[in-house]
């Protein structure tokens, strides 16, 4: 889908940070965060944003029970 980018379009950020932009809707991200500087730091932000997730493990809790089988 091709679309003007717009301060404020999360949506072509995030299809922008993901690889989920056609090659020529990438081109116009790119130039826009070249010039623009809040859209560039959202960017920064949603990609910290992304790996804190990716690297995020669950913590261990003890439920007091313990899963066996029955054969």
């Amino acid at each position: 889908m091709k679309r003007n980018v717009v301060c404020g379009d999360h949506d072509a950020l995030i299809d922008y940070l993901y690889g989920e932009s056609d090659p020529d809707q990438r081109g116009v991200v790119a130039a826009h965060i070249a010039v623009c500087q809040q859209c560039a730091d959202e960017l920064m932000a949603l990609d910290g944003t992304r790996e804190r997730l990716a690297s995020w493990v669950p913590p261990e809790v003890p439920l007091g029970f313990r899963v066996v089988s029955q054969a």
